[in-house]
């Protein structure tokens, strides 16, 4: 009896003491290893290795989710900064042409335009010059305006020739309203 209660340690010793004083056999589990306390270390270390897998498992579900959701934050945030440069370029490209329109025009209005008019009204010129004239303005506005804010102004408007074409109908509309050029 004494080797079998050496062999079984302190925390089996209670339990499986009854089958060792009615003569029962042990559970086989026990012979598997060596039970003078090594079983005690072996299943700390498996309850430690358990809940450390268990941890780490939740620190990396956590810190998952976290980043998911930083990451969705700053796809916002990118999304309204990008908004924010385009919005700026086309401002920028619209306010170019808005004043390279108003110079080419009131360059050309000094030049020929009222002339020109005065002579399709009294039917000396034909109204072709007119809008010949209108296409040296919106070739010369095309030409001194850099590529990158046509680009720009293509991000907000669908058609960048008319828009050109309209401003410069606005500004000579400006220009006969107030008779003021440039």
């Amino acid at each position: 009896m004494t080797e079998i209660s050496d062999f079984v340690s302190f925390t089996c010793q209670r339990k499986y003491s009854n089958m060792l004083d009615r003569g029962k056999p042990l559970p086989a589990f026990l012979f598997y290893r060596n039970l003078r306390g090594d079983i005690v270390k072996e299943e700390i270390i498996i309850a430690a290795g358990s809940l450390f897998s268990l941890a780490a498992t939740y620190c990396i579900t956590v810190g998952s989710f976290y980043m998911r959701k930083k990451i969705s934050e700053l796809k916002k945030t990118m999304e309204i900064e990008d908004k924010e440069i385009i919005s700026i370029g086309l401002d920028t490209a619209e306010k170019t042409i808005e004043i390279v329109s108003r110079n080419v025009v009131g360059k050309l209005e000094q030049v020929a335009g009222e002339e020109l008019r005065e002579k399709v009204k009294q039917g000396l010129a034909d109204k072709e010059e007119l809008l010949a004239l209108a296409d040296e303005a919106y070739e010369e506005i095309k030409s001194s305006i850099n590529p990158e804010l046509i680009e720009a102004l293509k991000s907000g408007v669908s058609d960048v020739e008319s828009y050109i074409r309209n401003e410069i109908e606005r500004q000579v509309g400006i220009v006969k309203k107030t008779g003021v050029v440039g």
